[in-house]
Order: structure tokens, then sequence, then C-alpha cells
């Protein structure tokens, strides 16, 4: 799939489909008066029991989650599968700006990332994830933006693997939650056809969650676990 090839010229009825529309020929992600409604439309009631799942986790998942720079600017960092070779990668998305991006590993810690979706070279700007003295990711620093270096503080957030069930099968996924004062309201990413898991959505978990929503994402059956 070549979503930056995609135009945000109409909503459509189901979560993939919707993304695909948020895209323009740049590369970039849009969020328009239309699209709003997009977390109302998925939002339904299942019965979700914490317990131990233990997902396999992607290569660079530690690093997924929200940044915040000085200047109040959001950035999200998404675990995803890519559909035709089945990689794992990492999303960079700005939430101001309407930029989405595959990042390209250049180390453990330093990705590069290219002038469009999945287009690698040339170089448009790197990251750097930054760790404290337990290993624990704290930040996020760019090199190559309007600035010399930008750097964002990673944001708190919850995450708990879950169970459900779906009749007589047991489904797996991730709930994600704001690390502020609850209740918050839910949302729940559905997939659309295709052998999918919980690192199918792109950038729109920790978008969502950015906006103060709990996110469930979930493998469907016979995918991930």
């Amino acid at each position: 799939m070549h979503y930056a090839e995609q135009k945000p010229n109409e909503f459509r009825g189901s979560i993939r489909a919707s993304w695909r529309t948020l895209w323009s020929e740049d590369g970039r992600f849009r969020v328009n008066g239309s699209h709003k409604i997009l977390g109302i439309w998925v939002l339904s009631v299942v019965c979700v029991a914490c317990c131990s799942a233990k997902p396999q986790r992607q290569i660079f998942d530690e690093y997924a989650g929200e940044y915040r720079t000085s200047d109040n600017h959001f950035i999200g960092i998404d675990s995803y599968t890519t559909e035709d070779t089945h990689e794992s990668r990492l999303i960079y998305s700005d939430y101001a700006t309407g930029i989405v991006r595959l990042m390209s590993a250049t180390s453990e810690s330093e990705f590069s990332v290219g002038p469009a979706f999945n287009v690698f070279s040339p170089v448009a700007f790197r990251l750097k994830f930054v760790k404290n003295g337990t290993g624990a990711v704290t930040g996020l620093k760019i090199e190559g933006l309007s600035k010399p270096e930008t750097t964002a503080e990673r944001i708190a957030l919850i995450q708990q693997d879950v169970n459900f069930q779906s009749r007589t099968v047991t489904l797996a996924g991730t709930l994600l939650i704001p690390a502020t004062k609850s209740p918050h309201p839910g949302i729940i990413l559905l997939h659309g056809s295709g052998p999918l898991t919980r690192n199918s959505f792109g950038p729109y978990p920790h978008f969502f969650t950015s906006l103060g929503f709990e996110v469930l994402v979930y493998d469907k059956r016979g995918t991930g676990e």
C-alpha cells in the first residue's frame, strides 16, 4: 500500500480506508473537520480483561510513545508492521505539521527519515533516542529540521496487555492509557481485511492518546497472539 499517494478527499467506512484518506501526495497526515468524528465512529463496547498476555515484541518497540518539545509540540512514534514485506518498523508522526514517515535504523538508538513516507533517501532529518541511567527511554533528539537540534521529552503513558472474548475466540491486544486524571473517553481501532495485528494501525494509536483517548489495538484472529 502506498498511503502517501492517497488524498484527503473523503471519509470512508472503515478505519483503514479513513487512514488512506488522511494522506496527501506529499506524505502528510491531515485531520480536517469531517475526520474529527472518526474517534466517535469507532467507539464500541467490549469486555476487556487485563491479563498476562505476552505479545511478541517488535524490535525497537521500547521507543514507541508520545514525545513533547519545550514549545508544546507533540510527536508520535508508533510500531508498525509493513503490509507488503511484513517488516517491523517505526513510524514518525508530527501532529503539528502532519508529516508521517517510516524510520530507518542507523544504530541501536538512531534513525534517519527520508523525504516521503516510504522513501528513505536523501535523508531529511535524523532522530536519536535518549535513555537514563537505568536504560529507560526519556526523550528524543531531532536533527536537520528548522533548528540545528530539537529535543522532546517522553510523555508518560500506561500500556497494558489485554485479552478479550470474541464469541468462542480469545483475542489479544494492547490498551494505551494516558497518564492523566481519569476517566478518559475510549476508542477501539478496527481492522479492515487481511491478516493484520495490533501494529497495523500506522500513526493512529498515539495520535488518539495525544488527544486524551484510551486506545485499544488488537490482533485479528489467526495473527499475532
